[in-house]
């Protein structure tokens, strides 16, 4: 019997060094979007209080809204990191650069915006492994749309930006 209290007590903690494992994973990924940009605060300590950044009911990071904020910079590798991220909404900012490889590991991303910024080449082919329900770009959809079978490409051209 107490090798079985013994063995559930390891068990446990493992699993809270997991759960503290994972949370930090997406702090770091976070940090090194936030790294060069001076106008994104993360003086509140935990990341799931953090500007635009929503949580799910497991202390992940599901939601990233950075729209209209004046952020420059690229995106990190590190952001593919974000493995419970649902929805990535980066419109409207100066980033620029392409679209890390490692954005395919956002295995439950459902709805990306990288509108009115200025990225460069296309959306990567990985994407189409993706199960995205909407992604919107300022890339002419006739160039992406073969790559992301049925996913809803919404085109907005920069020119239209408000």
């Amino acid at each position: 019997m107490a090798a079985l209290v013994f063995l559930a007590l390891i068990m446990m903690s493992f699993s809270a060094a997991s759960a503290v494992t994972n949370i930090t994973t997406d702090e770091h990924a976070l940090l090194s979007l936030k790294a060069p940009i001076t106008s994104w605060s993360s003086s509140v300590t935990h990341v799931c209080n953090w500007t635009g950044v929503i949580c799910n009911r497991h202390g992940r990071v599901a939601y990233l809204n950075l729209s209209n904020m004046g952020l420059l910079g690229t995106i990190p590798p590190s952001m593919g990191n974000l493995s419970f991220l649902v929805s990535l909404d980066l419109s409207n900012n100066s980033f620029s650069g392409g679209i890390p490889k490692e954005m395919a590991h956002l295995r439950r991303i459902k709805e990306i915006n990288l509108s009115f910024n200025g990225f460069t080449g296309g959306l990567p082919t990985y994407y189409s492994r993706i199960d995205l329900q909407h992604i919107y770009t300022a890339n002419p959809v006739n160039s992406i749309q073969s790559t992301l079978g049925s996913t809803a490409v919404v085109y907005e051209p920069s020119t239209s930006q408000p």
